[in-house]
């Protein structure tokens, strides 16, 4: 991104994204991400931590 100019933009807000299909619903691990891998075994998850996403304005 060659000339452009981002030092106007300030964090506004940052949020979580932690939808329930993305959490584990049972074990000891309830209300945890739902893992890809957990064990060295393949669980069929998502991640292993839940994303985070920015809310920018420019100023």
């Amino acid at each position: 991104m060659v000339g452009k100019d981002y030092t106007s933009l300030k964090l506004y807000n940052a949020k979580v994204y932690n939808k329930s299909y993305l959490k584990q619903t049972t074990g000891q691990y309830a209300g945890y991400p739902f893992r890809t891998h957990a064990g060295g075994a393949y669980t069929g998850g998502y991640s292993d931590h839940f994303p985070v996403y920015l809310f920018l304005i420019k100023e």
